[in-house]
């Protein structure tokens, strides 16, 4: 647990302060802060879509994709490659993969793909930037001309091992929200097993009471991309990463840690009674 506050410290002051200075040096690039105040206050609706990257995007006949954006939506890492115009979006870099063999190249097409995104699609409002490296300077500061506020982030695993200690973990967050209010805007955001899990948790402390995921395929890890059945117009280069060929998703395989996704919403959803749904 020590070790754990010794991060939270570290995400949230030491490296904070880095990057606010480093950005100086970027023209226009200004870095904002206020994360959860801002989605407050471009916020129309109660209810949320979450975009990811999964095949089932495909099957999404064009009347329910109409519908869906007549709310609130966010999409992450590569649900740009729908072109999609979502009001909020997240991302980030890697620095290590099993399925990637040249780490640089992807970043690099990665961000020229973003750009492409970012530059044609006028609606989206704030892009959030996950796990900044200090390594990747260079790449973000493509981002100068791009007249969108960002936010940078940083995601921090949550010292839980078993289904009961995820469990105690929320009931003890969510206690301690009701006893201090103003840490539902500075808290930092706690993940498990998957980014996702600190996604939702950040819409909920910004007023979301539902939640609606797509394209979050748990029985597969196809990406809709780099499918057949891939309906989008196509602006963007391929990415060069292998196609997962597994039927569950590495996040809901035990193989990968005692903890799967499914059980860490379960836990989420009973401590925190929000509504969540899935559209596959």
């Amino acid at each position: 647990m020590i070790r754990y506050i010794i991060k939270i410290l570290y995400f949230n002051f030491v490296l904070k302060i880095y990057f606010f200075f480093s950005f100086l040096s970027i023209k226009k690039f200004f870095i904002y802060k206020d994360l959860i105040k801002n989605i407050k206050q471009t916020k129309e609706a109660d209810e949320l879509f979450i975009f990811g990257s999964g095949n089932s995007i495909n099957k999404l006949e064009d009347s329910v994709i109409e519908n869906i954006f007549d709310y609130d939506t966010f999409g992450f890492n590569q649900a740009y490659f729908s072109s999609l115009p979502f009001k909020y979006y997240g991302f980030e870099l890697i620095e290590s993969s099993d399925v990637i063999k040249n780490i640089d190249e992807f970043n690099n097409i990665y961000i020229n793909n973003l750009l492409k995104y970012l530059n044609k699609v006028k609606l989206t409002q704030l892009v959030i930037i996950k796990d900044p490296n200090i390594k990747l300077l260079k790449l973000y500061s493509k981002f100068s001309k791009i007249e969108k506020k960002f936010f940078l982030k940083n995601f921090i695993e949550i010292p839980a091992h078993s289904k009961q200690n995820i469990e105690s973990y929320f009931s003890l967050i969510k206690k301690i929200e009701r006893s201090f209010p103003v840490l539902k805007s500075i808290k930092y955001l706690d993940k498990k097993r998957s980014s996702l899990i600190a996604y939702i948790d950040l819409f909920r402390r910004a007023g979301y009471k539902k939640i609606t995921l797509i394209g979050v395929d748990l029985i597969n890890s196809k990406y809709f991309f780099q499918s057949d059945e891939y309906k989008f117009n196509n602006i963007f280069d391929p990415l060069p990463q292998s196609q997962p060929n597994m039927n569950l998703h590495k996040t809901e395989d035990k193989k990968y840690g005692d903890l799967i996704f499914s059980e860490i919403l379960e836990a989420y959803i009973n401590s925190h009674k929000i509504e969540i749904n899935f559209i596959r």
